[in-house]
């Protein structure tokens, strides 16, 4: 296990800000908002100086992947806002030109997880785009939270169901997977 280079009580207030970025995907903002918003309650501390920022993600659902347009989910951002617990919004849409500078073994090994986990048909018919975008969307975010990072310590905050899909944001982040899957 590794640990943190620093301690979050070298983020004294004024000095070094500790940034916590959680990334709320749009369409199942209602399902990961408590569990990020009861994360980050957790670790807010008097005299911290926290700044915490929801990087709001419109992720299109796969059935719509061929017309992607920028969309702004207003009730998603509402339900963020109400919780009082950010300072920034960003939101993030999917681009064309994020399909550019994949990572080619990240996409090899993104398909090959894939494939184990659909049907042959599936395979051929949707599983290269699929994972293109799915790696795109992630290596944006990645590169999103990495320079936000560049200003004191970050932690960033995710709900990826798989947690082997945590590889594909970049390694220069720290991550916590919150665990968002109902208890039996």
């Amino acid at each position: 296990m590794e640990r943190f280079p620093w301690r979050l009580e070298d983020c004294i207030e004024g000095e070094i800000p500790f940034n916590l970025l959680a990334v709320l995907v749009q369409q199942t903002t209602k399902t990961e908002l408590p569990y990020v918003v009861r994360a980050i309650e957790a670790i807010r501390k008097p005299g911290i100086n926290i700044v915490s920022t929801a990087i709001l993600v419109d992720w299109p659902e796969k059935s719509s992947r061929t017309i992607i347009e920028p969309a702004e989910n207003y009730e998603a951002k509402d339900k963020v806002m109400e919780t009082g617990v950010f300072d920034r919004i960003k939101n993030v849409n999917f681009e064309f030109e994020d399909l550019d500078n994949l990572d080619p073994k990240l996409l090899g090994w993104l398909v090959n997880f894939y494939s184990r986990q659909r049907t042959m048909a599936d395979v051929k018919r949707v599983i290269g785009f699929e994972a293109k975008f799915d790696l795109a969307m992630r290596q944006k975010i990645g590169r999103i939270i990495s320079f936000a990072s560049k200003n004191g310590f970050s932690l960033r905050l995710t709900t990826e169901l798989n947690p082997n899909l945590l590889r594909c944001y970049g390694q220069d982040i720290y991550l916590a997977n919150l665990d968002v899957k109902p208890k039996a």
